[in-house]
C-alpha cells in the first residue's frame, strides 16, 4: 500500500531506524553520556583540588579524546537528514576539541599547575577555539533540532549548553565549562 499523506506531512514525520541503525544510535548516545560524564568528573577532580593533576588531566584527555568520535557519530546517525548545515558543525566543533585535547597533552608535559596558568601560555588560542566550539555547538544543535532524527531536546540542550558558555566566557572572565574556564 502506498503512503497518501501529502509530501510535506510526510516530510514532517521522523523516519524510522532499522534495527542495525538503532543500535549504532545506541552505542553513540551512550558514548556521548559515557564520555561527558567522564568530563565532569574530571572538572570536579580539578575544583576539588584546586587545579590540576596527572590523575586529573588524564581523565581529562580520555573524556575530550572521545568527543570527537561521538560528535561525527551524532552525525552519522543523522544522515541523510542533518544536512550541510550538521556536517559544517560537527567538523568544526570536532576540530576545536582535537585542539582542546592536545591543550591537555601540553597541560601535562609541562606541567602546567592550573587553567590560569594554561591560559596566560596559550591565550588567544583558547579564545578561538572556545569561539569555533560554541558557533558549531549552535550550529549541530540547530541541524540536528531540524533533522528531527533524534528526539529535539538533544539539539536543545546543546545549544542551551553552548549559549551558557558563551555568556559565561564573555561576562565571567572563565572559560566554556563554568568551573575553572575549561572547554
Amino acid at each position: 500500500m502506498t503512503n497518501l499523506a501529502p509530501p510535506i506531512a510526510r516530510a514532517n514525520v521522523a523516519p524510522r531506524l532499522s534495527s542495525g541503525s538503532q543500535h549504532v544510535t545506541t552505542l553513540v548516545g551512550l558514548a556521548a553520556v559515557v564520555f561527558s560524564m567522564l568530563y565532569l568528573i574530571s572538572d570536579l577532580m580539578e575544583l576539588g583540588q584546586g587545579g590540576f593533576s596527572t590523575s586529573q588531566l588524564v581523565v581529562t584527555y580520555v573524556a575530550e579524546a572521545a568527543i570527537p568520535l561521538f560528535v561525527l557519530g551524532l552525525y552519522a546517525v543523522q544522515l541523510p537528514r542533518i544536512g550541510r548545515l550538521g556536517l559544517i558543525s560537527a567538523v568544526i566543533y570536532a576540530y576545536a576539541f582535537v585542539y582542546f585535547t592536545s591543550t591537555v597533552v601540553y597541560a601535562l608535559v609541562e606541567r602546567t599547575s592550573d587553567w590560569q596558568a594554561l591560559e596566560r601560555r596559550l591565550g588567544l588560542w583558547l579564545a578561538v577555539h572556545s569561539a569555533l566550539m560554541i558557533v558549531a555547538g549552535i550550529g549541530f544543535g540547530v541541524a540536528t533540532i531540524r533533522a528531527r532524527v533524534l528526539p529535539w531536546w538533544t539539539g536543545m540542550t546543546l545549544i542551551a549548553g553552548m549559549l551558557l558558555m558563551g555568556h559565561h566566557r564573555q561576562f565571567a572572565g572563565r572559560g566554556p565549562d563554568g568551573l575553572r574556564g575549561r572547554p
